[in-house]
């Protein structure tokens, strides 16, 4: 057994002071000495670590297959004097995670061979490594995840080092084909021949980084729109490198061209409407005066001859004068009614809160000689308030109610019945007649102007009132439909709004 020297003051003086674990060890690898440190990170007080063979001093703390290979390394290094290179493994005393650097180098121990076990705590270290790992994958994993922006990285050359599988979708060209290539080759021709992609490196190294709009090209000549950053890198110890990033935005700009174009089209349809809006209302102008007043004149004398030599005329004389009279009548009223709808689609409309039923009233006072001679009971319910052109209104109760009155079977009583709910802020009001009803096959043209769906011999009228009710209540922004069955009566259902738009 050899025999176990102290060693030398200086060596206990460096084993007290240095902040990293150190224990010597003699030619038997018996330890002869150790740092605080040393006994702290091997979880032994010093008389207990003193005196111990090396490898039960070290195989607590290290673990066995640790402690193994640090063992065979110091018997190499007494043999042979030289020492080793520096070594990791964890530590697994006092539990945790935590990890160690050490090394054996050969030191004369009392004149006698020996050595010294350095051991450095660098689980700080390891610890940042492993968080660097971590999130190096992480941002693997999510650039990989990100299909629709392509992220390249290019060395100082501006040769592309790495890219995700964005940049492969985007650029349409393998990863393994855009390793290798200039980043010039996403550029347009004219970009290249322009110098732009140079441009933009020295930018982007001068100011750290530069944003781009732009269209690029694939190797098939298709072209995409794209916008992004170019940012250059300095790393520690490295040469600078750039990243790019950026997405395809071709379809938001096609879609905003799309959009332009919708608007310039809807700019020069609204300057032709309101060209055709001119037009109609001198039409109206020429209409009001320049046609009806021939037409005045033509009924007039056309009267004039029927009283002065009405007597004269034989039968047949006397049927073609009443035919001439009834026939100008009859263009006088559609005169009339066209420039209505002119009005009402045209014209000014004075929108104010109106009581619905005082405006039904004003109607029904309209058509009481009508009301009296067909014998007709209209009965109306509480309507409520909407926000509406007066007038407007008097005349859409007028229409319909009118039509409730003309168009019932022969020998019957009209009977109207109205009345009203609230949906939503517009009010539904409901006209429901007794009269001859109007089948599915008919209800859809009804309310376009000059459709009749009985013969003028049947019913009278221009065939326009249905029309000025479906432009009165558009309008406002409301409906007109019908619920009706042929022989059962018919139900116009109004929606206006009771307050204003918005």
């Amino acid at each position: 057994m050899s025999t176990i020297l102290p060693p030398p003051s200086a060596v206990q003086s460096i084993m007290e002071h240095v902040p990293i674990g150190v224990v010597a060890f003699d030619a038997t690898l018996m330890v002869v000495g150790a740092s605080r440190h040393a006994t702290a990170m091997l979880d032994f007080t010093d008389r207990e670590l003193i005196g111990i063979p090396l490898h039960d001093a070290i195989a607590k703390a290290l673990g066995e297959e640790a402690a193994q290979n640090l063992g065979g390394h110091a018997a190499a290094v007494i043999q042979n004097g030289k020492a080793t290179a520096w070594n990791s493994c964890r530590l697994t005393a006092g539990g945790g995670q935590r990890f160690v650097d050490w090394e054996v180098r050969p030191m004369e121990i009392a004149k006698e061979k020996g050595a010294l076990l350095t051991l450095i705590d660098v689980t700080e270290r390891e610890q940042a490594k492993m968080t660097i790992a971590a999130t190096e994958k992480s941002l693997r994993l999510f650039s990989e995840a990100v299909l629709d922006h392509a992220l390249i990285m290019t060395d100082v050359r501006g040769r592309i080092t790495s890219c995700n599988a964005g940049a492969a979708m985007i650029t349409g060209m393998p990863r393994e084909e855009l390793v290798g290539k200039p980043i010039s080759i996403i550029y347009t021709r004219d970009d290249m021949v322009a110098g732009v992609p140079e441009q933009e490196w020295r930018s982007a190294a001068s100011a750290g980084s530069v944003a781009h709009m732009r269209w690029h090209e694939r190797t098939d000549g298709a072209r995409y729109f794209a916008n992004g950053t170019i940012t250059a890198h300095v790393l520690p110890d490295e040469l600078p490198c750039f990243t790019v990033a950026f997405r395809d935005t071709t379809r938001e700009v096609r879609e905003t061209e799309r959009l332009a174009r919708l608007s310039a089209e809807r700019k020069e349809a609204i300057a032709t409407l309101t060209t055709a809006n001119i037009n109609l209302e001198q039409f109206a102008a020429v209409a009001s005066h320049d046609m009806q007043e021939p037409l005045r004149m033509v009924t007039s004398y056309l009267t004039l001859l029927r009283s002065r030599y009405g007597g004269s005329l034989d039968a047949k004389a006397s049927e073609y004068m009443e035919f001439a009279i009834a026939g100008a009548q009859r263009m006088g009223r559609l005169i009339r009614s066209l420039l209505d709808i002119a009005r009402i689609d045209h014209g000014e409309v004075a929108l104010h809160e109106v009581s619905a039923d005082l405006a039904f009233e004003e109607a029904q006072k309209n058509l009481q000689q009508v009301v009296t001679e067909t014998g007709a009971t209209i009965a109306c319910g509480r309507l409520g308030t909407v926000y509406a052109d007066k007038d407007m209104l008097v005349r859409l109760f007028q229409n319909l109610v009118g039509n409730a009155l003309k168009y019932v079977a022969k020998g019957q009583h009209p009977r109207v019945q109205v009345s009203s709910v609230d949906l939503a802020g517009m009010l539904a009001i409901r006209i429901t007649d007794n009269g001859i009803g109007v089948s599915p096959a008919d209800q859809a043209r009804i309310f376009d102007a000059f459709e009749r769906v009985h013969g003028r011999g049947e019913y009278g009228g221009a065939g326009l009132g249905l029309a000025i009710c479906k432009g009165i209540v558009q309008r406002h922004g409301g409906t007109l439909t019908l619920e009706s069955e042929l022989g059962h009566g018919s139900t116009f259902i109004v929606t206006l709004p009771r307050t204003p738009a918005g």
